[in-house]
C-alpha cells in the first residue's frame, strides 16, 4: 500500500511522520537523495516490525508512505 499524505515541501510533516516512526520503535535501515532534471527525491526506508516502510518526498509526488497496510493505518493514525 502506498499513500501520498502530504506535499513533497512539507517539511513540517515530514518531520511529525519520522518522529511518529521514531516513537513506534523504527528503526532507519537506509537513507538516500536525488536529483534529475527538475525533480529531487529523498528516500528513506524504516524497519518496523519486521516489516519494510518506505518514505519518499518526490518532486510533483508529494510525501509518501508505502508498506503494509495495517502498519500504514497505523501510523498514520498516529499522524492525525
Amino acid at each position: 500500500m502506498r499513500v501520498v499524505i502530504a506535499e513533497e515541501y512539507d517539511l513540517s510533516k515530514l518531520k511529525a511522520l519520522k518522529a511518529i516512526l521514531k516513537k513506534l520503535g523504527a528503526k532507519k535501515v537506509k537513507e538516500w537523495n536525488g536529483l534529475g532534471g527538475s525533480q529531487e527525491i529523498q528516500h528513506f526506508e524504516y524497519k518496523l516490525r519486521d516489516n519494510i516502510l518506505i518514505v519518499e518526498a518526490e518532486t510533483y509526488m508529494g510525501l509518501s508512505i508505502e508498506g503494509d497496510e495495517s502498519l500504514i493505518n497505523h501510523v498514520l493514525s498516529c499522524l492525525d
